[in-house]
């Protein structure tokens, strides 16, 4: 199957509080239907209670999330994260969609933009203008500026509220994207033009199961990989400092899912587990650290 290259198709309308919740339910009730078909699409906008241009930016976050997939149906592992996390509250599942977006094994789809601020300009800062360029250069297609910078925006709002003002709480807001809980993306302050940077992320906040799936992913097929072709890609999907990645390391071999070998300096981590995708999901719920 020929890869499905995402760009737009979001209708300007970042991801919203409980729209995929919202879009998962009526799926399921409606299990067996295209509820997105061009036949369905009056039905659907009578469901959910929203307009048609809303119904479609649902469809374009339930593909770029992976929750939806190429026929339409709900990708096993989300029902699987839905048996541990209903509607999607903890911050995990927030890593756990970040992830999917940026996974290296997607074999069907590629969300251009994601990837472009994710793997080219290494999380680095980075002004509209920048990415701009960038596209024009990475992509084949060549897409107009205004699409462009109406994607950018979009991006901006699924992961920086910038309403907030750092507060600590977020108001009760649905307009508001689930992912600016996860604080990742941070705008600089005090400067002539916008200019956007992602923190470093704290091995805390993210549980070692979800590490062990992410390199596990990173590995593919492969029963080994070095420690640094693992941390330069594992950063491009969720940035840290190779002390917070090594922190995380430290916590996957504990639990015997790896071991590193250290000898002449090789540092390089063998898979000693097998876990299924389901095993995975499940341990990264139950377990509470």
């Amino acid at each position: 199957m020929r890869n499905k290259y995402i760009f737009s198709g979001h209708q300007s309308f970042n991801l919203r509080d409980g729209w995929l919740i919202k879009g998962i339910e009526l799926m399921e009730k409606e299990e067996g239907k295209n509820i997105f078909s061009k036949n369905e699409l009056v039905e659907t906008i009578d469901k959910l209670g929203i307009g048609a241009n809303m119904v479609k930016s649902l469809k374009y976050w339930l593909e770029v999330l992976d929750i939806m997939d190429d026929d339409n149906n709900i990708n096993t592992i989300i029902k699987e994260i839905r048996k541990y996390d209903e509607y999607f509250q903890r911050t995990t599942t927030l890593w756990l969609l970040h992830f999917f977006i940026l996974n290296p094994n997607r074999k069907n789809r590629r969300v251009i933009l994601w990837e472009i601020i994710a793997f080219k300009t290494n999380y680095g800062m980075f002004t509209k203008k920048e990415i701009t360029e960038l596209i024009d250069i990475e992509t084949e297609k060549k897409y107009a500026h205004t699409s462009i910078e109406k994607g950018l925006n979009i991006f901006i709002k699924t992961y920086l509220n910038e309403k907030v003002n750092n507060k600590k709480e977020y108001p009760e807001n649905n307009l508001i994207s689930p992912m600016t809980r996860l604080k990742f993306l941070k705008k600089l302050k005090k400067t002539k033009t916008d200019e956007y940077y992602f923190r470093n992320i704290q091995y805390s906040e993210i549980n070692k199961y979800l590490g062990y799936m992410i390199i596990k992913s990173i590995a593919s097929s492969r029963e080994s990989i070095s420690k640094e072709e693992a941390y330069q890609k594992f950063k491009k999907i969720i940035k840290l400092d190779m002390y917070n990645f090594d922190m995380i390391l430290k916590e996957i071999e504990n639990e015997n899912l790896i071991s590193i070998d250290r000898a002449a300096g090789l540092n390089n981590i063998h898979f000693k587990a097998t876990l299924s995708e389901k095993e995975m999901i499940k341990q990264i719920y139950m377990d509470n650290n």
